[in-house]
């Protein structure tokens, strides 16, 4: 130091010993307080002990002082605090002598280090950089942040280099007591992303804000307390998120990319325009409590939206590509959804709430264990009005979903095991209301290998619509829509489900008063058909395609309510060469146009029907059974089926195997156009004979039949 003008020399601002009551003693003395703030120092930022006003070679303490402030200068190294280093800010009422390392308005051509110890009052900042700073090494901490907030970034211009990287690492311990550990909002330019190995207590990472981001976020280390990783708000993101080490969330998110919207009346955007990278967990993620009251998630990508006033306000999340898809090798348990790819839109009077993916790439794969209050994996989400107010649309919407969805190790959960589809529920008192639940285009079907456990159906493709009016005139409208469906679904593993097995369609329903209420689950075209080669015990159908509706809406005349399943074309077939032990062994009812057939070669045990076909409009294929079916009711029955097979394609039921039916074996009731044969070369046991109600089959026959 030059003791004459009281200015930092250039080298390091190092070997400053100032420590317990010497300390106050000698910060007392103005010609002392000029030595350690420099001559001509902005009098507000008196107050840190170390406050050099001009440029450096670096900057370094190994002492125990309050803090550390570079402002409007240049430093071409580091800024360090040694492991010896104490950095405890206590004076003063401005920000910088309330934050540990304050780096404003200047830049910094090295990094921030800390190795030392860093202690904050409970609001207050470890490490801050803003007013547009640049630092060109990053920041990195090995030492110890008790702090009220982490490490701040705020209005930065630039952290890292393309060539060298640099972002922020922490291989030390940071507790964070009032908000995050690491908080980076309004930053221009973030080079090498953040990385974690050390410990972090508190609110994890929360990226809010950023233009462009490279490098990844990765957690090696242990995350404990609100949410883990949160991205929001980010033009370019590059990298992905990994997860290798433990995360335990006992408020709030996993993992989430994407961000929560809510307006109170002003619109609100959340945007995020390019994700590349994926998220992955390889390690453990633990998010059993709630995020703002609703059940926490493991991994989400997709957001909340959430209008709830002002007349006209927008509100809406949106993704505009994601690419990297999402993977699970290792462990997460969830409050609520395992792994989810969607969001939540919902709204009051006269508003608009929106969730937005445009194209999700990259698929989600588990290989790990997936425990789950909700879903294990969902595509999609949840779309609600609940108040009275008119022209009110809530939506999520997915464009483009590649990649499809696999399970090769374990998956239990509450809900549904795998999700594609929704909800969408309307209860008010207004007309001109909507709420949608659209996937406009799913491709990489459905596969599990591994073990899936659910409370409600173990696969599931399509949603609940329901709509509830309470005046004339409503024309509300609830949809769950999926447009294409490619790829399939196929069972190799083994599924227990208190629902169905494997489901392709859903549940509509209308209530209230009113007329113009509609509700609709539609899937204009499904293709690669549905296998089953493993083991499937259900509460409800083995597989089933097609839906259930329900109707309690008092009609007031005019335009009709209508709740409405349909699947318009569905291929590619249903087969069974496995076990499938359920109330109805395969069902397929409400298709307009069904390809493929269905063909059982394996085991199906059910209380009901073994196979039932119901309310189609087309079915070309035929049945057919080389294994074993077991019913309580018919072995095969077809009812209500306008044109049974084709003249090309040829139809008919033939069974080869084994059927025993405690009604009939095979069962045709009011089909209009029948082609094909039936034919037994198998064994065929029945309290009331091989068949069924052949008198009722209806106008046409076109083929012959043997008992």
């Amino acid at each position: 130091m030059q003791g004459a003008s009281g200015r930092v020399g250039p080298g390091r601002l190092s070997g400053l010993r100032l420590v317990g009551p010497r300390l106050s003693g000698l910060l007392a003395s103005s010609s002392v307080a000029a030595l350690l703030i420099g001559g001509g120092a902005p009098s507000a930022f008196a107050a840190c002990a170390i406050t050099p006003a001009t440029n450096q070679s670096s900057v370094s303490n190994s002492a125990a002082v309050n803090c550390i402030n570079i402002t409007g200068i240049s430093v071409t190294g580091n800024v360090t605090n040694t492991s010896t280093g104490t950095l405890t800010p206590t004076a003063g009422t401005n920000r910088p002598s309330l934050t540990a390392i304050t780096i404003n308005n200047a830049s910094v051509g090295g990094a921030i280090v800390n190795a030392g110890h860093i202690t904050t009052n409970p609001s207050r900042s470890g490490i801050r950089v803003t007013g547009n700073a640049t630092v060109s090494g990053g920041i990195s901490n090995s030492g110890i942040l008790s702090v009220g907030q982490g490490i701040i970034l705020t209005q930065v211009g630039q952290l890292g280099t393309t060539s060298a990287g640099g972002g922020i690492t922490n291989s030390g311990t940071i507790i964070a007591t009032h908000t995050d550990a690491m908080r980076i909002s309004g930053v221009a330019r973030l080079y090498g992303g953040i990385s974690n190995s050390g410990t972090i207590s508190g609110a994890g990472i929360l990226l809010n804000g950023v233009a462009t981001f490279s490098g990844g976020i990765s957690n090696s280390g242990t995350m404990s307390g609100g949410s883990a990783i949160s991205v929001a708000r980010v033009a370019s993101f590059a990298g992905g998120i990994g997860n290798s080490g433990t995360i335990s969330v006992r408020n709030g998110e996993g993992i989430q990319f994407g961000g929560n919207a809510a307006s109170g009346g002003s619109d609100t955007t959340v945007t995020v325009v390019t994700f590349s990278g994926g998220i992955s967990n390889s390690g453990t993620i633990s998010a059993t409590g709630t995020a703002n009251g609703i059940p926490a998630n493991g991994i989400w990508a997709g957001g909340n939206a959430a209008a709830d006033g002002g007349i006209g306000a927008a509100v809406s999340a949106t993704i505009l590509t994601f690419s990297g898809g999402i993977s699970n090798s290792g462990t997460i348990s969830a409050a609520g959804n395992g792994i989810w790819a969607g969001g939540d839109a919902s709204m009051a009077f006269r508003t608009r709430a929106s969730v937005t993916i445009s194209l999700f790439g990259g698929g989600i794969s588990n290989s790990g264990t997936i425990s789950a209050g909700g879903a294990g994996i969902w595509a999609g989400g949840s779309a609600s009005v609940s108040v009275t107010g008119t022209r009110n649309s809530a939506s999520v919407t997915i464009s483009t979903f590649a990649g499809g969805i696999s399970n090769t190790g374990i998956i239990t959960a509450g809900g549904a095991g795998i999700w594609v589809g929704g909800n969408a529920s309307f209860a008010g008192g207004q007309p001109t209301n909507t709420v949608s639940v659209t996937i406009s285009t799913f491709g990489g079907g459905i596969s599990n290998s591994g073990t899936i456990s659910a409370g409600g159906a173990a696969i599931w493709v399509g949603g609940n619509a329901s709509s509830t009016g309470f005046s004339a005139s409503h024309t509300d409208a609830a949809s769950v829509t999926i447009s294409t469906f490619g790829g399939g679904i196929s069972n190799s593993g083994t599924i227990s489900a208190g629902g169905a097995g494997i489901w392709v369609g859903g549940n509509a329903s209308i209530g209230g008063t009113g007329n113009g209420i509609t509700a609709s689950v539609t899937i204009s075209t499904f293709g690669g058909g549905i296998s089953n080669s493993g083991t499937i015990a259900a509460g409800g159908a083995g597989i089933m395609v097609g839906g259930i509706t329900a109707s309690t809406a008092a009609y007031l005349g005019g335009a009709p309510n209508t709740a409405s399943v349909t699947i318009s074309t569905f291929a590619g077939g249903i087969s069974n060469s496995g076990t499938i032990a359920a109330q109805t062994g395969i069902a397929v009812n409400n298709v307009l146009t069904f390809l493929g057939g269905i063909a059982n070669s394996g085991t199906i045990s059910a209380a009901g029907n073994g196979i039932n076909l119901v309310n189609d409009v087309t079915f070309l294929g035929g049945i057919s059974n080389s294994g074993k079916i077991f019913s309580g009711l018919n072995g095969i029955a077809v009812t209500s089926v306008a044109q049974f097979g084709s003249s090309s394609a040829g139809g008919g039921i033939s069974n080869s195997g084994t059927i025993s039916g405690a009604n009939y074996g095979i069962y045709l009731h009011n089909i209009a156009t029948f082609f094909g044969s039936i034919t037994n070369s198998g064994a065929i046991t029945a309290a009331h004979g091989t068949l069924g109600h052949l008198s009722e089959w209806g106008h046409n026959f076109f083929g012959r039949h043997c008992q």
